[in-house]
């Protein structure tokens, strides 16, 4: 799964049945993605409470802790959540915001994973404008299903690719904002117009 937005709770609880039943049948939940960084970490994040975390914002803080309450840690244990958040990947480090020197001029260039992308071993969802968001459930979306297993195979290669040049996964972003206290500076109020 390649996402730029992912706050779809519909979307989410599709993903956990399903892993629900192959750790029945298989004793793992082969899944993988990557999202936008910005939009992984947020509080509405699916990546983020598929990573078991959740973040708690006061007035003067943003901690990310463990959610052993939350419904994926409930349901698929400690074990099948230590393999799960090693799946579960932010941007690399291209994507993201930049500055250039141009003709001596400071300009800001910012770069996102924008793909609505998801694939099984059969099936293959791309090209399509449908953010995995709530807001985007009522909105006019074009979405393009493929019975391809070849076209499932490309996406698996786009998402490997990613992988490869990823600062790492979305827990492993967690403790690193936890221990320098970042503040969330790069989420925009953009960002959460997309998610809704």
């Amino acid at each position: 799964m390649i996402q730029f937005a992912f706050s779809s709770t519909d979307v989410e609880q599709a993903l956990l049945f399903r892993a629900q039943q192959d750790i029945q049948a298989t004793g793992r939940f082969d899944f993988m993605s990557i999202g936008d960084t910005p939009f992984a970490m947020r509080e509405w994040s699916r990546f983020l409470i598929m990573s078991g975390l959740k973040l708690e914002i006061t007035p003067t803080s943003k901690t990310f802790l463990d959610d052993k309450a939350g419904a994926w840690w409930t349901a698929i244990g400690d074990q099948q959540m230590v393999a799960l958040r090693k799946n579960i990947y932010g941007a690399p480090k291209v994507y993201g915001e930049h500055h250039l020197k141009i003709n001596g001029q400071s300009v800001k260039a910012n770069g996102k994973i924008h793909h609505k992308i998801l694939a099984t071993p059969n099936f293959a969802i791309m090209g399509t404008s449908f953010n995995f968001s709530q807001g985007a459930e009522s909105n006019n979306e074009q979405l393009l299903i493929f019975k391809d297993k070849k076209m499932s195979k490309i996406v698996d290669g786009m998402l490997k690719h990613l992988v490869q040049g990823s600062r790492g996964t979305v827990a492993s972003e967690a403790l690193r904002r936890n221990s320098m206290k970042v503040k969330e500076t790069e989420a925009s109020s953009v960002e959460d117009k997309a998610a809704q």
